[in-house]
């Protein structure tokens, strides 16, 4: 205090150079307060902490500088000097924070973006291999995987059996059919009433047959090979009944008659997958058109005839013993046909699938033997017209079936 009040003594013009002076570090600090704050405002968010935790180095040396200014005259032009380049720094330092600030949320921003884009191109690049990457289990790609399969299968068959046709044909329809009248074995007065013929059984109209199947089925990438063993069983059945009128004691004969055919083919069948674009099921996996062979050595037809009658009654005795003879017989042949089939795989799990398909069947019978006879026509019916020709005949088959497959061997075998 005691420099301060003597430097204010000595004199006018020492009191002028100092007053200027300190006018000159005024005007700086104002305009160094006023930047200062100016700046604050604009960049709060990123210098708070630095503008808050202290005052600008600046501020201080410009207060220092006013103090001294004011009692040292001969240094007033080096402090107003420093006074200019410490407001320098000042403005200087406070660009330099925001700089800093703004270049460390950039870079900290393109961390974040090379950060991502690094995680999105690996993810990428990871699904792009698993694409790529052939699948540890072949039903990913193939729906049903190539291999060699059993095949277990059961079907409905209907179509034309001719030698059928030609026994029920030759059933008796009226008593005349039989040989017989109303009045056949009448013998008044003891026996003097009318005898009547009625069917109670007619033959089906459709010849049906439930095929069953064993089979060996290979598939590969766009075809199937497949070794079948079928057998099936068709039946038909007749049943008449001679009944005497107006009698007391009801009598009557039962007569039946049934026709059983047994047939066994083996198969051979290739077939070609269907691309998708052209024919499609929903839930199958695999379409085939299949082409195959079918043969049998062995096609057996049996007849037989049961009749009933009362036992103490000659008349009803007499005619149930005509119509008995001959009770059976049994002819031997064979067959060959083609078939074309739409066959339809769907996969069950890693070792079976479900095999579906319609076929049509165009198939040749012949070669029949009776007690090592050729049989003819007239065999079966002695009043057909072909009575001289030999038993053969062409029919049509339609074929409804489905199958198991069991996988043998594969490629996840």
């Amino acid at each position: 205090m005691r420099e301060r009040t003597k430097c204010f003594t000595r004199g006018p013009d020492a009191t002028a150079l100092s007053f200027k002076q300190f006018l000159v570090c005024a005007l700086f600090t104002l305009l160094i307060v006023l930047r200062a704050s100016a700046q604050d405002s604009i960049g709060s968010a990123l210098v708070t902490d630095t503008t808050q935790s202290k005052d600008p180095p600046a501020l201080q040396d410009t207060a220092l500088v006013t103090d001294t200014a004011a009692t040292d005259p001969d240094t007033a032009e080096s402090l107003t000097a420093s006074a200019a380049q410490d407001t320098a720094a000042v403005a200087d330092t406070v660009v330099d924070l925001i700089a800093d600030s703004l270049a460390g949320d950039t870079t900290q921003a393109t961390a974040k973006d090379g950060s991502l884009k690094a995680s999105v191109e690996k993810a990428g690049l990871s699904a792009t291999k698993k694409a790529l990457s052939p699948s540890s289990d072949p039903a990913d790609t193939v729906g049903v995987p190539d291999g060699l399969y059993f095949s277990l299968g059961a079907g409905w068959s209907l179509g034309g059996f001719e030698l059928m046709d030609i026994w029920v044909n030759g059933q008796p329809d009226s008593l005349a059919s039989l040989g017989l009248t109303p009045a056949s074995g009448i013998s008044p007065p003891d026996d003097s009433a009318l005898i009547s013929f009625s069917i109670k059984d007619k033959p089906a109209e459709y010849t049906m047959c439930f095929p069953v199947t064993l089979s060996l089925v290979k598939f590969r990438e766009d075809d199937r090979f497949s070794l079948s063993l079928s057998g099936s069983w068709m039946r038909k059945k007749f049943a008449a009944t001679i009944a005497a009128k107006n009698d007391s004691i009801a009598r009557k004969l039962d007569f039946s008659e049934s026709m059983n055919v047994f047939s066994a083919f083996v198969s051979l069948a290739w077939g070609r997958s269907i691309p998708k674009e052209y024919f499609a099921v929903e839930g199958v996996d695999r379409n085939f058109f299949i082409l195959g062979l079918d043969l049998s050595p062995f096609i057996t037809c049996a007849t037989s005839r049961k009749v009933t009658f009362p036992d103490d009654d000659s008349r009803f005795e007499a005619m149930g013993k005509e119509l008995t003879s001959p009770s059976r017989r049994m002819l031997h042949g064979g067959a060959a046909a083609i078939r074309a089939t739409l066959g339809m795989v769907k996969r069950v799990d890693d070792n079976s699938a479900t095999e579906m398909g319609i076929s049509f069947a165009m198939q040749g019978y012949g070669l029949f033997y009776e007690r090592g006879k050729r049989a003819g026509f007239d065999m079966v019916d002695p009043a057909d017209s072909r009575k001289d020709r030999r038993l053969s005949w062409v029919s049509t088959r339609f074929e409804l079936y489905m199958a198991l497959l069991h996988l043998h061997e594969g490629h996840n075998r």
